[in-house]
């Protein structure tokens, strides 16, 4: 009989920022101000956020953002068409 693990989802920093609508520096500074949790790191010293990090950035950016705020955000960040090769 084996160990049996299951593999959560992982988000990297530039994932969590995208998500918030802000850019890595801004979620940087949340963490380091002890405003978001900070990451995780993982054998090669990258960051790392868990599902439940992840959902603890979004609740702090929309208590900074009105969802309108945030929709547009996204609007903005969304890849376009040219970008996705799709032009």
């Amino acid at each position: 009989m084996g160990v049996v693990t299951t593999k959560s989802k992982t988000y990297t920093l530039a994932e969590v920022a995208a998500d918030a609508g802000v850019s890595t520096r801004t979620v940087t500074r949340w963490w380091k101000a002890g405003r978001i949790p900070a990451p995780l790191r993982n054998r090669r010293n990258w960051s790392y956020f868990t599902q439940e990090q992840h959902k603890s950035v979004l609740a702090y950016a929309r208590t900074l953002y009105t969802e309108a705020e945030l929709q547009k955000i996204h609007r903005r960040h969304a890849p376009s068409a040219m970008q996705e090769g799709r032009a």
